[in-house]
């Protein structure tokens, strides 16, 4: 019965994977592996979602030995982005650091939210929309990508929409309207 579950459960996954929500594939997949932790093809989608939502982590966790290097040499590359975009955020250059991640090879889910983010704060409204969009066709279950995609669009229609799209962005950081 349990492996009958975890089949059903991986397939949902496998359906929203090919539909572009990758938050519901990954829900799904980890119940599927919750029922089975032996089921492979569960295992197997479940990183590769984590992956292409930016959870580098999290992926090389439920990781087959195979795609473990992948995920490994990931990871450091973007520890190696985000320092180098640090000191330009520090200095409130905020599209320098947005150039710096730019170049990071893999362009995930979280990435394009966070470079739109700073596309935002150096008020370049357009190109921000354009990754929130992006991301969330990447992953249409992504409530973050909606949202700043929208705070993104009115911003563009209504000008100085800066102080509620930093409450918005705040939330996603964690730290709020004029925290540290």
């Amino acid at each position: 019965m349990s492996n009958e579950l975890s089949e059903a459960y991986y397939k949902l996954a496998l359906n929203n994977a090919s539909g572009n929500d990758l938050s519901a594939a990954v829900k799904y997949a980890g119940k599927a592996l919750a029922f089975d932790n032996g089921n492979a093809e569960a295992k197997q989608l479940l990183s590769l979602c984590l992956y292409e939502r930016g959870e580098y982590g999290a992926a090389k966790r439920v990781s087959s030995p195979d795609m473990l290097n992948e995920f490994t040499s990931m990871g450091k590359l973007l520890k190696k982005s985000w320092n180098a975009a640090k000191a330009p955020v520090g200095k409130g250059n905020f599209r320098q650091a947005e150039k710096i991640l730019a170049e990071f090879p893999h362009q995930s889910v979280r990435m394009l939210l966070i470079r739109g983010c700073l596309l935002m704060l150096a008020k370049r409204h357009a190109q921000a929309a354009k990754l929130f969009s992006e991301a969330s066709a990447m992953d249409n279950g992504d409530e973050r990508a909606k949202t700043y995609l929208t705070e993104a669009v009115r911003s563009i229609d209504n000008g100085g929409v800066y102080e509620r799209f930093l409450r918005v962005a705040g939330n996603f950081t964690g730290r709020g309207r004029g925290g540290n």
